[in-house]
């Protein structure tokens, strides 16, 4: 016999589900709030290790002091062991050129080149999307992706291939255009919803669509499969725009548009701009259960006084944003949009319609 879970248990089932994952998430990772009090310390930190950094990695600091002081004390065994100093020095010179050419670099995330990263764990925060960390090669390291910035992805057909659906006839050949297209590479583009203060993995939110190719294989992914990814990517002038003194006052703020997972880069640009900046975002989604990071926004907007959020479900339309939207608010303000193709779309010649003539599409 055979026994059913009925709809309502079986949907609860799912619902405590992505609690319990939610709530693991957020006990693990350092909370926003936290993140955001502490920024000026992190920020002089950041800057301390980066300064030290860069002080070791001089040919000053990292080859011509040492090298001096091995040659100096070589002096002291007599002027016959100069050579064997010498020797040791050329040996310095070579390993610190391909420790700096090669090994630092090699498994860190570069914008040219695809470098496979391991899936350390997956989050289910609602019925298709997930928060997916990835482990970075070092625990000290960190993702320098600017603001505004993504990361991009690719598998090719057959690493998306759904061995499943494949026939059982495997004798059968392949027809030209099934060989041409054989290894065609799908790319897709990320924003990570991890700070630049997290070490040693990056965190991606990706919602899996019936007919996404890469976000369906995201959703099938286990832990300890890799993923190819490169970046930083992206074309927003962050250090140009996400200045003190840019949409500072009551009348000229920054105005985020969402929809749907586009809330992904507008997380680190509220949190990581400067406190003066005002923002006023609206957040779309199909149902209440649909809005993504609504804890971490709702704590940002606890305790940032400059910035506003007004949750809207259904679909994005004229009146609904003009609703939103001050009309004190000074329309030389910057408007940023990001989500669904048509979303931004429809979003973009709203916001002109109202006046708003500096934009910036996702």
């Amino acid at each position: 016999m055979i026994c059913k879970t009925p709809n309502r248990e079986r949907n609860k089932l799912q619902d405590d589900e992505i609690l319990t994952s939610r709530d693991r998430f957020l006990n693990n990772t350092v909370h926003y709030s936290t993140i955001t009090q502490k920024i000026a310390i992190m920020d002089s930190n950041l800057k301390k290790d980066k300064d030290e950094e860069v002080l070791i990695d001089s040919p000053l600091h990292g080859i011509y002091i040492p090298s001096f002081f091995i040659l100096l004390g070589t002096l002291f065994f007599g002027w016959d062991k100069l050579i064997y100093g010498a020797g040791f020095v050329a040996i310095l010179f070579a390993f610190r050129l391909v420790n700096l050419k090669f090994f630092k670099n090699r498994k860190k995330l570069v914008p040219d080149q695809f470098r496979q990263f391991e899936l350390a764990e997956q989050t289910i925060i609602s019925k298709d999307s997930a928060i997916y960390r990835f482990k970075l090669h070092n625990e000290d390291d960190s993702i320098k992706i600017p603001l505004g910035h993504h990361v991009a992805c690719v598998f090719t057909d057959e690493e998306l291939k759904d061995p499943l659906s494949e026939t059982e006839n495997k004798e059968e050949k392949e027809s030209k255009e099934e060989k041409d297209t054989k290894n065609k590479e799908y790319v897709r583009y990320y924003t990570p919803i991890s700070s630049k203060y997290d070490k040693g993995f990056f965190d991606l939110l990706v919602k899996s669509y019936p007919d996404g190719k890469v976000s369906k294989k995201f959703a099938v992914l286990n832990p300890h499969q890799n993923v190819k990814f490169k970046g930083p990517v992206g074309r927003f002038p962050s250090e140009q725009f996400l200045t003190p003194d840019h949409c500072d006052t009551k009348e000229k703020k920054v105005i985020l548009i969402a929809g749907g997972t586009g809330i992904t880069p507008f997380l680190r640009i509220i949190i990581e701009s400067p406190m003066s900046m005002n923002f006023k975002l609206l957040y779309y989604s199909k149902t209440p259960k649909d809005i993504l990071l609504k804890d971490e926004l709702d704590e940002v907007n606890k305790f940032k006084d400059t910035f506003e959020v007004e949750y809207l479900t259904g679909l994005l339309t004229e009146e609904n944003v003009t609703e939103n939207i001050e009309s004190s608010i000074d329309r030389s303000s910057s408007v940023l949009i990001c989500g669904p193709p048509e979303f931004k779309k429809k979003a973009n010649n709203i916001v002109k319609d109202l006046g708003f003539s500096e934009t910036f599409v996702f």
